[in-house]
């Protein structure tokens, strides 16, 4: 069996895995995914070394053909049916000082209920911050709250706190931008 290796970059899948855990994937061939299952698959044929790793959490028929739905197990809603071609592999397990430690099915389990009881609360708090955002916009132009800018190799970012609130980067495919989803509303402030 071969054994791909890579990190995770998002936090989509908080608290399973974390930014910066290093995984091992499996090749894998679409009639053995079960539900419960984690795939590796490319977000889109234009960007082919752009992968996701998400949760099998259904599935559905397109075209007499069997489609997986995914979601991330921090993520409130499934992603859009992924289509066998484009998974990449399974992942087996977690590298951990030069060997994969397999997921256990236990452990597995007791972080996707840990994120499902999560996600209500998640979406509640994004409810609340968002409509506290005309606020934060005062706060911003009132200089009450400020905002340092910083740039660390390639990337600009904006810190409230200590915290990252903003990102910007430049990269071979062209600027990528982040920013915080309860300041997407905050039009006065400069973020970067």
């Amino acid at each position: 069996m071969t054994v791909t290796k890579f990190a995770v970059r998002g936090h989509s899948m908080h608290p399973t895995f974390r930014p910066g855990d290093i995984l091992a994937l499996e090749p894998v061939q679409p009639e053995t995914i079960r539900r419960g299952d984690v795939i590796v698959y490319r977000a889109a044929p234009d960007r082919p070394d752009d992968w996701i790793v998400h949760r099998v959490v259904g599935f559905q028929e397109h075209n007499g053909h069997r489609h997986f739905v995914t979601r991330g197990d921090n993520m409130p809603r499934a992603d859009a049916p992924v289509c066998p071609a484009t998974i990449v592999g399974r992942v087996a397990g977690r590298c951990e000082n030069g060997t994969v430690r397999p997921l256990r099915r236990g452990e597995d389990t007791f972080w996707r209920v840990a994120a499902a009881l999560n996600r209500p609360y998640r979406r509640l708090r994004s409810k609340v911050l968002y409509r506290l955002s005309p606020l934060l916009s005062v706060l911003f132009w009132t200089g009450v709250v400020r905002i340092t800018r910083v740039s660390v190799g390639g990337r600009q970012l904006a810190l409230v706190r200590g915290r990252i609130v903003a990102r910007r980067e430049d990269t071979p495919g062209g600027t990528r931008v982040w920013v915080h989803p309860l300041l997407r509303r905050v039009k006065r402030v400069r973020l970067l």
